[in-house]
């Protein structure tokens, strides 16, 4: 009798406005290995060359008849692809979009497309690298910053699939012989995940961003989805103080007035290096504390009575608050006594009200399909100093306001150079 090739699918809270977690897979022993599946040479797959039990580097192979990574017929495929993130592993891509697209068509969703920001890619070839899962990277970054850097600006909110631990010939498990059970199981679990299933099937998300990368023992996938309501003449940005934006809108979206455009900052600290251990012992993501929220300037004589709104703001567990040496797992039991864990802080989690100050805008255009906002926050960053400021936009869809757009801006601090690419676009 043998168990499910992913034994493990748990359940799951939360989205950038409600926090997202992972889903944890495991493969399954054996009593003998199981001959591999050929691999399309045209489907790159990542691999890992180990040093004992850990990984220490990863690199591209064509896999043979026995799912080795056959190097003789690598060098003229893979020399486009290295540098083109989210086009490897892309018949396996295309394999997951199908499943995504099916959900969608079931539910009467319109189909999403394949983007190409190359986050989501990046994100699981580093998870499987370094044997963890998670939203938050070893950079500190999370999910809406990666995302960033690597050139986009839609709305957007990912889903992952993997373990914290790395399972290796040791262990007893039955290699893989083919990513696409692994890819269903994933998908099976999001979708019987409430807030996974409800990323899957978000009716503003037109786009998905998949990154899938794998060995012979474990794979980590990432789905980072996202609208595309905007493009930027100018992406937001802080000049001297000042928070500067202008763009268009589409795909449905329109200001008939000035209320219909919506903004609001959001700040977290300066992002820090975090070690596997301490990425093992964290589960969700929150979109950071609301700082300011942005309003256009009244006319004539009137003037706006209010100077703050509260708002309600609910921290994820911060991965910040674990030492770091803690320890990885050290095997797949003790990878999902760790989930269980902060799975259970992540839940528990408590909402607390927050005081958000109103900014009114020196300049505020929204009409039609065009925008545009420049705003003094030179108080909120003399307040707040360096760190990672997210700007977050809404606009009127078929008379309803939606998140439309999310850009992080680094003030004052140098981000890491890993996801930014000049094939990425929003």
């Amino acid at each position: 009798m043998s168990w499910p090739r992913f034994a493990h699918r748990l359940p799951f809270v939360g989205a950038v406005t409600a926090a997202l977690c992972a889903v944890l897979l495991a493969t399954v022993p054996a009593a003998a290995q199981s001959a591999g599946a050929d691999l399309p040479l045209t489907d790159l797959g990542f691999y890992t060359q180990s040093q004992g039990d850990h990984p220490a580097g990863i690199g591209w192979a064509v896999h043979d008849s026995n799912g080795y990574p056959d190097f003789g017929r690598f060098d003229a495929l893979a020399a486009g692809l290295a540098r083109e993130p989210h086009r490897r592993n892309i018949a396996a891509k295309r394999y997951m979009l199908e499943l995504i697209n099916a959900e969608r068509t079931r539910a009467g969703l319109d189909p999403v497309v394949l983007g190409n920001n190359v986050g989501a890619q990046l994100h699981a070839e580093a998870a499987l690298a370094h044997c963890f899962i998670a939203h938050w990277d070893l950079h500190g970054l999370k999910p809406y910053m990666r995302y960033s850097l690597s050139g986009g600006y839609q709305s957007n909110s990912e889903n992952l699939a993997g373990t914290s631990y790395c399972i290796t010939d040791a262990d007893g498990y039955r290699p893989l012989t083919d990513i696409e059970p692994a890819i269903r199981e994933a998908m099976d679990g999001w979708l019987a995940s409430p807030a996974h299933r409800r990323t899957i099937l978000d009716k503003q998300h037109r786009q998905v961003n998949v990154g899938l990368a794998w060995d012979r023992y474990n794979v980590k996938i990432v789905q980072h989805l996202q609208g595309d309501y905007v493009t930027y003449r100018q992406l937001p940005s802080l000049e001297d103080g000042t928070l500067v934006m202008a763009g268009t809108v589409r795909n449905g979206v329109r200001f008939e007035a000035e209320q219909d455009l919506g903004i609001r900052v959001f700040y977290d600290f300066p992002p820090r290096r975090l070690t596997p251990g301490q990425l093992a012992r964290t589960h969700c993501y929150d979109s950071g504390l609301p700082v300011a929220s942005l309003r256009y300037p009244l006319t004539g004589n009137r003037y706006w009575p209010e100077q703050e709104l509260q708002t309600t703001y609910t921290p994820c567990p911060n991965p910040y608050d674990v030492p770091t040496d803690a320890p990885p797992p050290r095997s797949v039991a003790e990878a999902h006594r760790l989930w269980e864990t902060v799975y259970a802080a992540s839940v528990a989690r408590v909402a607390r009200t927050v005081t958000v100050p109103w900014i009114t805008a020196r300049e505020w255009t929204a009409d039609g399909h065009n925008f545009a906002v420049r705003a003094d926050l030179s108080a909120i960053l003399a307040e707040y100093g360096h760190g990672v400021y997210t700007v977050v936009v809404w606009g009127t869809v078929a008379g309803k306001l939606e998140l439309i757009s999310t850009y992080s801006i680094f003030h004052g601090i140098t981000p890491p150079d890993i996801y930014i690419y000049a094939a990425a676009t929003p």
